[in-house]
């Protein structure tokens, strides 16, 4: 199935991207990948082809001169390129599909959006973590080069006059989708329908986290194994991943629309409304997320539909028995888990717990604002670490311009450009850090460093210590919530506690979450 996706570039400079589609880059970090003698290393394949300038290798010059002319993209702040990126389902392959084929969908997508404009085309044979999806990137400069007569797709008569930025809104994407899919078809080639929100939506953004940080707990883990220790997590989960698990369950329970709010709301989730459409928040997030970035299946309409549905299958005898039933069993074992943890801790009363759960809640606050304060001077490091190495990589060719002779400077930053641009804006940045902190001098960089392994080091393990005192906070608040649904909010005597304490095994645990 062929995807589309959409970059707006602002900070990058225009040496960029034919740097990023001809070398090799790291796909975590999204740095260069440099040989044994620090030099960036060639892509081992790639196709490239250019629209509206004279050669790929003229693309940046091109670009900025355009630019100039027009006096466009002078600010940090303006978007001065388009990346698209359309991606084939690795089984295309099997259908046909060669690198040359995709280069030259690439072309034809170009040449009829983007025939006017500078633009970049660039094949590569396989995809993100290896996934073995060849894809060609589409980078077109926003200021357009020709003027044109306005076709459907373009809103405004504006954007097709030359030296007019152009813009990617919704009418132009759609289009481009629909010119796609009937590419894919034209090939027979897999595809999906791109105009209409998915069911699931699951953004890059998302995925590329979940696999930095499942990729750190398999390696956690794989050292606690050679311990012989066994891992007590195995699986990340980001928070949306969280909220969609949550949401299955609670349609799988509710009867109507307050019930379902009502369960949700027990698991840390608030439900809210705006304009007639559903968003999620959790504790955990500063924003409320829309419900439509988790797809359809998620919005208000579609769930509101599949609780009727399932009232249905409720209301059938058979059905209901066995839910009876299930319920029952597991009310039983909540009560036994329950009455297990009073005995251990020494309880009497509800108060008592309640006292040890506010005590919980202070403590993980605690460390979680500690967690926020290490996360702050760790970004902070990392800026002055960034900025730092970027002076003193490109300090050679600033001091080399500022001793060129006066009618050779422009030519001369008109070839370094970007190793100039560099090094302007990381020096603008470490001085703005250093006057906000309070610092007088340029801080040394291997002291960066150490200070960012020190920092790393506290960072897990007040992780470690968050991520424990949530699981215990959490594990007491259904302890709570159980003895309130399962006793009737009654406080232990103490014959009951006696009587408990006489059959609870020593090594019996808490309930898990």
């Amino acid at each position: 199935m062929a995807t589309i996706k959409h970059l707006a570039i602002k900070g990058k400079s225009y040496a960029f991207p034919l740097r990023y589609l001809t070398y090799q880059y790291d796909e975590k970090t999204n740095q260069p990948i440099l040989d044994e003698n620090k030099h960036m290393v060639l892509r081992d394949e790639y196709l490239i082809d250019a629209i509206g300038v004279k050669s790929p290798s003229t693309f940046q010059e091109e670009c900025e001169n355009w630019n100039s002319q027009n006096h466009k993209n002078q600010k940090e702040s303006e978007i001065k390129l388009h990346h698209y990126i359309i991606s084939f389902d690795p089984k295309d392959k099997e259908l046909g599909l060669t690198m040359k084929k995709v280069q030259a969908i690439g072309m034809e997508i170009a040449n009829k959006f983007f025939a006017s404009c500078q633009v970049l085309i660039c094949t590569h044979p396989d995809g993100h973590n290896k996934s073995g999806n060849m894809h060609v990137h589409i980078v077109v400069n926003s200021v357009r080069k020709d003027a044109i007569d306005k076709p459907d797709f373009i809103e405004r008569e504006s954007e097709c006059i030359a030296g007019a930025k152009i813009r990617a809104s919704k009418l132009s994407m759609n289009a481009m989708k629909a010119e796609i899919m009937e590419i894919c078809k034209r090939e027979k080639l897999n595809q999906v329908d791109l105009l209409n929100p998915p069911n699931e939506k699951i953004t890059e953004r998302e995925y590329r986290k979940t696999q930095r940080e499942q990729d750190k707990i398999n390696i956690e883990n794989a050292e606690l194994e050679k311990d012989g220790l066994v891992p007590s997590k195995t699986e990340f989960q980001t928070e949306k991943d969280k909220i969609r698990k949550a949401i299955k369950r609670a349609i799988h329970q509710a009867n109507d629309e307050a019930e379902f709010k009502k369960i949700l709301n027990e698991s840390g989730i608030t439900v809210t409304e705006s304009r007639g459409r559903w968003g999620y928040k959790t504790d955990d997030l500063k924003r409320t997320i829309r419900a439509r970035q988790f797809g359809t299946n998620y919005e208000k309409e579609y769930i509101l539909s599949k609780l009727g549905s399932i009232e249905a299958i409720r209301s059938t005898d058979n059905y209901y028995g066995k839910l009876k039933k299930k319920i029952n069993v597991q009310n039983a074992i909540n009560a036994a888990d329950t009455m297990n943890f009073f005995v251990k801790n020494g309880l009497f009363s509800t108060d008592e717990l309640r006292e040890k759960l506010s005590v919980a809640e202070k403590e993980y606050a605690q460390k979680q604002t500690r967690k926020d304060e290490i996360w702050e001077k760790l970004n902070y490091t990392n800026r002055m670490i960034h900025n730092t190495g970027s002076i003193l990589v490109n300090k050679r060719y600033y001091n080399a311009w500022r001793q060129t002779p006066a009618d050779q400077k422009d030519t001369y930053e008109t070839k370094f450009a970007a190793e100039l641009a560099n090094y302007r804006k990381a020096t603008d940045d470490l001085n703005k850090d250093m006057e906000k902190y309070g610092i007088t001098s340029m801080p040394k960089l291997d002291d960066l460093k150490a200070e960012k392994n020190v920092l790393m080091t506290e960072l897990e393990r007040i992780e470690a210590e968050v991520a424990q005192s949530k699981q215990s906070l959490d594990e007491m608040q259904i302890l709570m919530n159980n003895y309130n649904k399962l006793l009737g909010k009654e406080p232990i005597n103490k014959k009951q506690y006696e009587k408990s304490k006489d059959i609870v095994q020593e090594n019996h645990h808490s309930p898990t979450i």
